[in-house]
């Protein structure tokens, strides 16, 4: 795991990174953003919001070509109480190789773009995921999420199982490496 926790936070900005994916049976690798607004507000995920530039789920999952698809997703609370985890919101998008090929296949740059109104989420130059927070009024957490209120911590993973990927099994290929080639962040200024 790669992560920025308690060293760098951020926030507008254009976010890259040239990654070679693992892949498998029950293999899930994440490139993703958090909010931290537990020291000053005590908010807790998903109101601090969460924006997802990558996962794949690897392996044939519910009948899907894992390892063929990135997904790109926003998360945030879409109550009015702002401490409850029970109204988790998400809105997103896949990216499905073109030609069949798996994301593992290649080193590819995986990328977003986050300005106060609009998230950008892409492969290479591909945009695939676009989101603009305030064409959705009926949450006022959703703003709060992704205007800047709070930074962001970066955190690269692979989990291993899950109730999305499911557990890896006898198919599953070992060992499982996600290839970072670098990683560069572009604030913007507020």
């Amino acid at each position: 795991m790669l992560s920025s926790v308690n060293l760098q936070q951020f926030t507008f900005g254009k976010f890259a990174a040239k990654i070679r994916l693992p892949y498998s049976k029950g293999i899930w690798p994440a490139w993703w953003l958090v909010g931290n607004a537990w020291d000053k507000y005590k908010l807790y995920w998903p109101t601090v919001g969460e924006i997802d530039i990558l996962e794949m789920v690897g392996g044939n999952v519910w009948g899907q070509p894992g390892d063929q698809v990135a997904h790109g997703t926003v998360h945030w609370n879409n109550a009015s109480n702002a401490m409850s985890p029970l109204y988790h919101a998400a809105i997103g998008q896949t990216f499905k190789t073109p030609d069949g090929s798996k994301l593992h296949d290649h080193s590819l740059v995986y990328w977003s773009e986050w300005t106060p109104t609009n998230i950008k989420i892409g492969i290479n130059e591909v945009i695939y995921f676009q989101f603009n927070a305030t064409n959705i009024p009926e949450s006022i957490n959703l703003v709060n999420a992704f205007n800047g209120m709070w930074p962001y911590y970066m955190i690269l993973n692979i989990a291993i199982g899950g109730s999305w990927p499911g557990s890896p099994d006898n198919s599953t290929v070992w060992p499982q490496q996600m290839v970072v080639d670098w990683v560069r962040v572009d604030q913007l200024k507020k």
